[in-house]
C-alpha cells in the first residue's frame, strides 16, 4: 500500500504549485523518514481505494502526515509518515514554508 501513500504526498505537493521534480531543482528533496503502518484489511485486486492525506503539526524539520485507505467507507490501512527534506547534497534542511501546511 506504499504505493497509494507516496502518490496522496505527491498530490498534496503539487497542490502547493510545484511538481516534485521543481522542489527538486530548487534544492528541496522530500524523504520518508519513517513510516508507521497498522493493516486492517486487505485489498483486492480491481478494488477502487481513496487516499486520505492529512497535515499534521510538526517541525521545521519534519512534516508529518496521517494517511488513511479506504474501499468506499471501509478503512483498509493508515500510516503515520514523517517526512525530511534534503537539500542538493542530501544533507538535512528546514521545509520550504509552502509545503508545510
Amino acid at each position: 500500500y506504499l504505493k497509494y501513500y507516496e502518490r496522496g504526498r505527491t498530490e498534496y505537493v503539487n497542490q502547493k504549485g510545484k511538481s516534485i521534480a521543481e522542489w527538486n531543482a530548487e534544492g528541496a528533496n522530500i524523504a520518508v523518514f519513517k513510516a508507521d503502518i497498522t493493516w486492517h484489511k486487505p485489498a483486492r485486486l480491481g478494488d477502487e481505494i481513496d487516499v486520505v492525506t492529512v497535515v499534521e503539526p510538526g517541525t521545521p524539520y519534519r512534516l508529518r502526515m496521517a494517511q488513511k485507505l479506504f474501499r468506499g467507507e471501509e478503512l483498509l490501512n493508515e500510516a503515520k509518515i514523517q517526512l525530511v527534506c534534503l537539500d542538493a547534497n542530501m544533507q538535512l534542511r528546514e521545509f520550504p514554508d509552502e509545503l508545510m501546511g
